[in-house]
């Protein structure tokens, strides 16, 4: 009983694989069935508040790490700022979406979006990891005789 309840969770579930599938679907020109559409709408919904998460966990990197590099500084804000751009981009797929409205070119609009919010994100931690830091407040910098 498990497995069967197993099996049909997993074949219930969307992945990024089958949106994926769908925006090439939707490139070759190939008609989409209405689940299809939903499903993968659904997907990009229900994944676009974790982009936002992760903008947010961007900027405690850059406040903790205290970028001082005013290139890197110049970097991590720019990635970041893209990053708003396609959230907010996502967020009105997102009300589109919960009104009832969506099509293939929707699918394809939304699961952009994600990726290069993600990409964004993914610069601006590089950057800000990757940065000078200025010490500590009160903390000592050792060196090495």
């Amino acid at each position: 009983m498990t497995s069967i309840l197993s099996w049909l969770e997993n074949a219930l579930t969307v992945t990024e694989n089958d949106v994926v599938a769908i925006v090439v679907k939707v490139k070759q020109g190939v008609e989409l069935a209405a689940h299809e559409v939903s499903a993968a709408l659904g997907w990009i919904a229900d994944n676009t508040p974790a982009i936002a998460a992760d903008i947010q966990q961007v900027s405690s990197i850059i406040q903790l790490a205290g970028v001082v590099d005013p290139a890197a500084a110049a970097g991590v804000t720019a990635a970041v700022a893209a990053a708003n751009t396609a959230v907010a981009g996502l967020n009105a797929f997102a009300s589109a979406y919960n009104n009832g409205s969506g099509n293939a070119a929707s699918v394809v609009a939304g699961y952009t979006a994600i990726k290069q919010a993600q990409a964004a994100v993914a610069s601006a931690t590089a950057i800000a990891v990757s940065a000078p830091s200025a010490p500590a407040s009160g903390s000592q910098v050792a060196i090495a005789a």
